[in-house]
């Protein structure tokens, strides 16, 4: 499985601890429902999988949204298809967050931070700008990529490594020879004639925005439950901790 969207909220109000597994259990059905809507016949065809995480103190929430790793197969090309990705996690970040303090019961709806981490899609897309920018080598990039798909530790994942490995080495290699390709076309600059001023400085190539750490975790023991539907019976299980 891959991360499509890691979806966290921190609010300062507190949930009391009787209602940690009602507002897990009712924050993972409104994700459900948000995602099964927003990828209609995909949800079923990507293996959509969610993840709602709660905790008490202050109160933090994580909506994880993982899909099977074969969806990198589904979109024609890894690059093209890293990039819907992205945008269905972006959206689905857009769908659920401002939906979490209603959901938990929280009298505030203003939190204290939110994120929205896009997973292994998105590390993807920054390798191909980089190798693009010429920034890091088309070897080099396959060789994060592959690190990356193995640390996830994750049995889907390795049993489709076989298969993407050589997508991979073909399309960062092909990122590579088209920015050489626009390197040898770039004409130099003409020499200046009477009139003309300095050459003006070439901006920076864009960069994509960096997405955000995952919350440091508190040093204090931590409350609270994970929810989850099982894929076999259906039933929501909640794991407390």
């Amino acid at each position: 499985m891959i991360i499509l969207a890691e979806l966290y909220a921190r609010y300062p109000d507190t949930l009391p601890e009787s209602e940690l597994q009602p507002a897990a259990s009712r924050l993972l059905q409104v994700a459900e429902e948000a995602c099964r809507q927003y990828f209609a016949h995909r949800y079923e065809q990507l293996g959509i999988t969610i993840t709602a995480r709660v905790e008490i103190g202050s109160t933090k929430t994580w909506t994880t949204i993982k899909a099977v790793t074969a969806a990198f197969v589904l979109y024609g090309g890894l690059r093209q298809t890293a990039d819907y990705l992205v945008k269905d996690g972006d959206a689905l970040g857009r769908l659920i967050l401002p939906k979490v303090a209603s959901t938990l019961g929280l009298q505030s709806s203003r939190p204290d931070r939110q994120e929205r981490r896009l997973g292994i899609p998105g590390e993807l897309r920054r390798l191909f700008a980089r190798v693009g920018s010429g920034e890091m080598s088309a070897h080099e990039a396959t060789s994060r990529a592959l690190r990356l798909l193995e640390d996830s530790d994750d049995v889907d994942t390795v049993r489709e490594l076989p298969r993407l490995a050589p997508l991979l080495t073909s399309e960062f290699a092909e990122a590579e020879r088209a920015r050489q390709d626009e390197t040898q076309l770039t004409i130099a600059p003409p020499a200046l004639t009477r009139g003309d001023g300095p050459a003006k400085e070439q901006p920076n190539a864009p960069q994509w925005p960096e997405m955000a750490l995952p919350p440091a975790r508190p040093t204090q023991r931590r409350r609270g439950v994970v929810a989850i539907r099982d894929p076999n019976t259906g039933h929501v299980t909640i794991r407390s901790y």
